[in-house]
């Protein structure tokens, strides 16, 4: 009976290459509001390393096509995180820092995360839907390092960045002494870096991302492999909270200048972070992110942040402002001198008027109207033509009887 079974199992056998093949990169978007158009969502492995070892993500959401399609970049919220003198002692890693927080925070933003990390939002997956219904590929830069989007060990190195490398040249030091002393033993005494010491790459990953959608083989470097066709020259970036700062970031690159994208708009983002220094005690977490990833050149904090604020930058010509009074994540000074002041052609500045954090995922007409800025410049959805239609008893004229000739004849 074995025999008979293991001779119909091999029967039965084919390789692997003539199995049917899952895509596991290609996953299904869903959402109860995306239309008809299949939608997916790929996972893309940068050349980044988050301070855990493991690859910064970023995801891409589009409709399939067969023809280039325009692209908008989306900043997530939330990447301010340090180590704390605690966890140092005990040597964690906090969660904010690991390529999983960031992977689940991408997720969280696409409404399909089963675990949401973010108790001030409430991320129902509506942006996204919004902008695959309106025609638009999404990507996804994954930020794992906590640095408002700010960091680069070349122009703006961090605090914990500056520290590896004072060690590295101190081993440097030590072995260069090392080769002129024959009685130096054979074995490296070189210590391992201290536990936190890492670098940031925050600044790194969202050029690195605008460079891949205009270079093939630029975004084959960096490990991206767009699965849709994208018209580069029809950029819009959307900065969902801290994730503004990105875009002030990008704005600040001659190359970006030369060519702007088409929209930015800004949700419950912080663009001036002044205030956070100011009243350190109120927000301890931003206090002491901003004192470690904002620093001079030995590493010091810098206590002055103008040079890194709204107006320092040159805006296109389309610019839109969401934010709440009602938003207890982020102070109103970190925006109020923005909202006064700031100038565009088309420009669309609104406050939601309730509490929470990052809006545009939240409310699906907000986010609707929000993909209609960008197409147009005015964020009002076209309403739908309305037939007129009369009463039933009016939808036709009434019919006169009309007198039979014989009837008449008949009664005469």
């Amino acid at each position: 009976m074995t025999l008979i079974y293991l001779t119909s199992f091999m029967g039965c056998w084919k390789e692997f290459e003539q199995l049917p093949q899952v895509d596991i990169a290609k996953i299904p978007f869903e959402n109860p509001s995306l239309n008809d158009t299949p939608a997916f969502v790929s996972i893309l492995e940068s050349n980044l390393s988050c301070p855990d070892g493991q690859a910064a993500p970023i995801f891409v959401v589009y409709p399939q096509s067969e023809d280039p399609l325009p692209v908008a970049i989306v900043f997530h919220s939330n990447p301010v995180a340090f180590i704390s003198d605690f966890e140092q002692s005990n040597i964690q890693l906090p969660d904010r820092l690991s390529a999983a927080w960031v992977e689940n925070k991408l997720w969280e933003t696409l409404g399909l995360s089963k675990t949401p990390q973010d108790l001030y939002e409430q991320n129902q997956g509506y942006l996204p839907t919004a902008l695959t219904n309106g025609g638009f590929v999404q990507i996804y830069p994954g930020n794992c390092w906590g640095d408002y989007w700010h960091s680069d060990p070349d122009v703006f190195p961090n605090f914990e960045h500056i520290a590896l490398m004072s060690q590295d040249d101190s081993n440097s030091q030590d072995d260069s002494s090392s080769e002129e002393d024959t009685s130096v033993q054979e074995e490296s005494t070189e210590e391992p870096p201290p536990f936190g010491a890492f670098t940031r790459y925050g600044r790194v990953m969202v050029q690195h991302t605008l460079k891949a959608i205009s270079d093939p083989a630029y975004a084959e470097e960096f490990g991206l492999d767009f699965p849709q066709a994208i018209n580069a020259q029809e950029q819009h970036w959307i900065g969902l909270g801290e994730g503004g700062r990105a875009i002030i970031g990008l704005l600040e690159l001659e190359s970006v200048q030369a060519n702007p994208p088409k929209s930015v708009i800004f949700d419950s983002s912080p663009l001036n972070l002044q205030p956070y220094l100011d009243d350190a005690e109120a927000f301890p977490l931003e206090s002491g992110t901003i004192s470690r990833v904002f620093v001079g050149e030995e590493g010091y904090p810098l206590s002055d942040l103008s040079l890194f604020s709204w107006n320092r930058v040159t805006y296109p010509d389309r610019i839109a402002i969401l934010w709440s009074n009602g938003d207890s994540k982020m102070p109103k000074e970190a925006l109020e001198e923005t909202i006064e002041e700031i100038e565009a052609t088309d420009l669309w500045i609104e406050d939601q008027n309730i509490s929470g954090h990052v809006f545009l995922n939240r409310d699906f007409d907000l986010a609707q109207r929000a993909v209609e800025f960008m197409k147009t410049g005015t964020p009002t959805l076209p309403q739908p033509e309305v037939e007129e239609t009369l009463p039933e008893d009016q939808d036709e004229p009434a019919e006169e009887p009309v007198e039979d000739p014989q009837e008449d004849t008949a009664t005469e």
